[in-house]
């Protein structure tokens, strides 16, 4: 760009530079001072000229001829670009101060106006240049950029995941802590939940008896003949027949959804008690998220042998068409049917079609009715978000409220 410039220049400019021939002009008289003092001027003083030493006609300088050795490696262009170009400029006008003395003045300011002028044209045309010149990513780039974007951002996604599948665990955890509390608030309000759960005065006809406390399981069963049972235990609903009357204290709340969180009791009684004396009961509150009401298969009783030391709990369940298996899972519970207790379950292992292994948390206390007698039983509820053993409640059997 910058050559292209220099071979438009005015003649002006190129007889300075001694490529056109110097016509005849007035000549610098001897003895007389420029009207600007040259740097050259000031440091040397000028000699007469006299007819011997002046030329008759001056010839431009030939140009010395360099030959490029072939091994040589051209040099890069300078960056920026607008550093070279400036530089040329600079080398232009120290030219001009040094080496022309016998160019008027004005013509040397003319053409240091003009060289200028050329070098900023050149100097825009160069940064814009360089700006269309600019390439973009190759496919290649973008495709490793990507790889390594997917790499830092996919194990970030997973954490969301499991991150929102933790807060939900732990807003279920909470909402079940303040309903288990709720729960046990009201046995003490009211002590015939355990003492006398089918309203009807007598504590002494339960002693000894294993039962739960469930009025929505008591209301909402399939059939009549459910209502009563809850696995191989007795189930009562405590005069709680209707479903306001079982959202008064066997729900949460503070749900925007009713009976999004509920509770029940399960109940071992150890000791006898008469009409008007103290009755004992080892409970359990059981607390549950969005329980389905009404599910046969929730309540579905599965042969299983409960012992009492091991941990290890044989399941059978049926493999024909349309037979639910059991909904067993890690860190879920399962219902000893027989003695109404319930563990937690550590794992699971399947080692034949139609039977499972359940690993508990913590050994079973209770061994499983002989299979003489029936045999062991259990329920995997759904739903059940954790279980509270509260010991043993004993007061006074009163009617409930």
């Amino acid at each position: 760009m910058f050559v292209s410039r220099l071979s438009n220049r005015s003649p002006a400019c190129q007889l300075s530079c001694g490529e056109l021939p110097r016509e005849a002009g007035p000549q610098r008289q001897p003895g007389r001072l420029h009207p600007e003092p040259l740097r050259s001027e000031q440091s040397q003083p000028q000699a007469e000229p006299s007819a011997a030493n002046v030329p008759a006609a001056q010839s431009p300088p030939a140009a010395p001829s360099v030959t490029p050795s072939p091994s040589a490696t051209p040099a890069p262009p300078a960056k920026p670009v607008r550093r070279s170009l400036l530089q040329a400029a600079r080398d232009f006008l120290a030219f001009l101060d040094n080496g022309r003395v016998d160019v008027p003045y004005e013509a040397r300011q003319e053409l240091r106006r003009q060289h200028l002028a050329e070098l900023r044209a050149a100097v825009a045309d160069a940064e814009r240049r360089e700006q269309h010149e600019r390439q973009g990513s190759t496919l290649t780039e973008v495709l490793i950029a990507v790889l390594i974007l997917s790499l830092g951002v996919l194990p970030i996604m997973s954490l969301f995941v499991v991150g929102t599948l933790r807060m939900a665990r732990a807003t279920q955890l909470t909402q079940a802590t303040v309903l288990r509390y709720n729960a046990e608030a009201f046995i003490d309000l009211y002590p015939a939940l355990i003492g006398d759960p089918d309203t009807d005065g007598d504590t002494a006809e339960h002693a000894g008896e294993k039962y739960v406390v469930d009025p929505y399981g008591w209301i909402f069963a399939p059939t009549p003949a459910a209502q009563g049972v809850f696995g191989n235990v007795k189930r009562y609903c405590c005069g709680r027949t209707t479903e306001a009357l079982a959202d008064e204290i066997f729900t949460s709340p503070d749900t925007e959804t009713p009976r999004t969180y509920t509770w029940l009791l399960t109940a071992r009684k150890t000791a006898a008690a008469g009409p008007g004396l103290s009755y004992a009961a080892d409970v359990d509150i059981v607390v549950c998220f969005r329980r389905a009401f009404g599910s046969q298969d929730d309540e579905r009783v599965y042969a299983a042998t409960f012992t009492n030391g091991s941990a290890d709990v044989p399941v059978s369940y049926s493999t024909t068409a349309g037979s639910p298996k059991p909904h067993v899972q890690r860190g879920g519970f399962i219902f000893d049917a027989d003695n109404a207790r319930w563990y937690r379950v550590a794992g699971v292992k399947e080692p034949a079609a139609g039977s499972i292994t359940v690993t508990l948390e913590t050994p079973a206390i209770v061994s499983s009715p002989a299979v003489a007698a029936g045999g062991g039983h259990a329920v995997a509820m759904k739903g059940v978000v954790d279980v509270w053993p509260v010991g043993v409640k004993s007061a006074l059997g009163t009617a409930v409220k």
